[in-house]
């Protein structure tokens, strides 16, 4: 995971290290590279880096990670997330526009560690919840504000 943010006390977790051999350690609120050594099986050495990191990612660091979008106008990958614990992300899948210009948002969810997606049940034609820059976002789990809205 790579730190876009500029936030300096966000750990980067980077798969480069993790594959040369070098481990994370984690003590108390603060998380280190330790030396360490290079699992022959890249599937293996893999499996074991995604674990670390779904252990300690979540909605409160990603939030901490992704960039507000601004005025930009709402793309497939924009993500509506509050971070915390709990918190919660759903992702930006698709979008529509209809004759009158309007705008409609596919939302996607899982949970934490990563799980099967699911299209979430939308309020227009089973699947869209209307683009309103002002307005709520209620899922059937969690509400959001558009203004929650972040990109990679």
């Amino acid at each position: 995971m790579q730190n876009t943010c500029g936030n300096k006390d966000v750990f980067e977790a980077r798969w480069d290290r993790w594959h040369k051999g070098e481990r994370i350690t984690v003590q108390g609120n603060t998380a280190r590279w330790v030396p360490g050594r290079a699992e022959p099986s890249v599937d293996r050495a893999f499996e074991a880096y995604l674990n670390t990191v779904f252990t300690y990612a979540g909605t409160r660091s990603l939030a901490g990670e992704l960039k507000d979008c601004g005025t930009r106008e709402l793309q497939p990958g924009d993500v509506l997330i509050q971070g915390g614990s709990p918190g919660h992300a759903v992702l930006v899948v698709d979008v529509a526009v209809d004759a009158h210009g309007r705008r409609y948002a596919m939302l996607a969810q899982s949970y934490m560690p990563a799980q099967d997606i699911h299209v979430l049940r939308g309020p227009v034609a089973d699947v869209w919840y209307p683009f309103d820059p002002e307005g709520p976002v209620n899922t059937p789990e969690w509400s959001f504000r558009w203004s929650d809205r972040r990109c990679w």
